[in-house]
């Protein structure tokens, strides 16, 4: 029953390692603001997800428990969505703070400006005070979401384990 279980475990836990994996390659290229590497993990993601919910739709549930499954699933889904849509607009903002801050040089490396000059500036100035707003909040989201789905997906492994783990006394 132990073997039937490990092999059942490590199935549903491949496709969750993969993403997880993956989730943590990108969070660190959005922490170095590496772009390239974020888009690149990002990609491998959402490849990894889309093979890890085809892996777990082959997989029957255990002894009548769909609960690892199910658990993974949605761990798997949150990365997918995640990679698919919440990662693009927040690498649109690495890439507008990259044009500013080359904006801010070339503005700052003058010392007479035109109005045109200086209207610009303070558009770009307002338009990327605006992009922090709307990246932190995504960002705050992904992040919270991140933690409840490895939560659920950490409660719910050990409850499967628990409950199907044969104990000898």
């Amino acid at each position: 029953m132990a073997s039937k279980l490990n092999g059942y475990v490590n199935k549903v836990y491949l496709a969750f390692f993969k993403c997880n994996w993956e989730d943590g390659q990108m969070v660190k290229a959005m922490n170095d603001n590496k772009v390239s590497d974020v888009e690149q993990a990002r990609s491998a993601l959402s490849r990894y997800a889309d093979e890890g919910l085809k892996s777990l739709d082959t997989l029957r549930v255990f002894d009548g428990d769909p609960s690892l499954a199910n658990s993974c699933r949605q761990v798997v889904n949150f990365y997918k969505n995640a990679a698919e849509k919440d990662v693009p607009k927040l690498t649109e903002y690495y890439v507008k703070q990259a044009d500013f801050a080359k904006l801010k040089k070339a503005f700052d490396g003058k010392s007479d400006h035109t109005k045109d000059e200086v209207d610009g500036y303070n558009k770009a100035v307002k338009d990327i005070n605006g992009s922090v707003n709307s990246f932190n909040q995504l960002n705050n989201k992904v992040n919270n979401g991140r933690t409840q789905a490895l939560n659920n997906w950490n409660e719910t492994e050990k409850k499967f384990a628990d409950d199907h783990m044969p104990h000898y006394h």
